[in-house]
């Protein structure tokens, strides 16, 4: 009876939407603090995107503080390099009340640029269809990567690790997680190193 909050005020918005890509453009990072991020491959230049967004607060009123972060992705050329598309979605900042929100993002991307996906805190990351450098970084979540053709570099805190059909390099880091790694036409160099956890990984002969 002593304790409160718990963020038991919550609610869910629906956002859709592509984003342009320049010509000059050559890299695109994606940055999301918590969500569960979908990406696959398509021929337009132009990112797509499609998904929800969870929003939990302590209080009615600070909950719809949350609801009015805008429930869009925004995106702008890296002022350190300008060559590289920084893609972020709807998060929260100091100024903001205790609370979460959280993405369930689906992205469609051309598959001849090179991605990173940044998760800052909580998510899984699915990836499918890539045929140029991927780079993924997840506080916490599972990773699963299917019929990739392109260099792989992969880092999660907790989550296990998935990978089929793999073409190229392959570097992936968990400090805790079991890994499955099946790597059909391996480049020069397969890492996979867990703190805690299991490996299998299959290679041709």
């Amino acid at each position: 009876t002593g304790c409160g909050g718990a963020l038991g005020h919550r609610s869910v918005a629906e956002m859709s939407g592509s984003l342009p890509i320049a010509p000059s453009i050559r890299r695109i990072r994606i940055e999301i603090q918590n969500g569960t991020i979908g990406m696959d491959v398509h021929a337009d230049r132009a990112i797509g995107y499609g998904g929800g967004v969870r929003r939990a607060a302590d209080t009615a009123a600070d909950l719809a503080i949350l609801e009015r972060i805008p429930v869009q992705l925004v995106a702008a050329p890296d002022p350190g390099d300008t060559t590289t598309l920084v893609v972020r979605g709807p998060a929260l900042t100091d100024d903001l009340p205790r609370g979460i929100v959280g993405l369930e993002l689906g992205l469609h991307i051309p598959a001849d640029i090179p991605v990173e996906i940044r998760v800052e805190q909580s998510g899984h990351v699915t990836v499918v269809n890539r045929t140029t450098p991927l780079e993924v970084h997840t506080g916490r979540g599972d990773l699963r990567f299917e019929r990739c053709g392109g260099a792989i570099k992969a880092r999660t805190g907790r989550g296990n690790v998935i990978a089929s059909d793999h073409r190229g390099d392959i570097d992936i880091r968990a400090a805790v997680g079991d890994m499955q790694v099946f790597v059909r036409e391996p480049g020069t160099r397969i890492r996979l190193d867990t703190g805690q956890g299991t490996i299998q990984c299959y290679v041709p002969p």
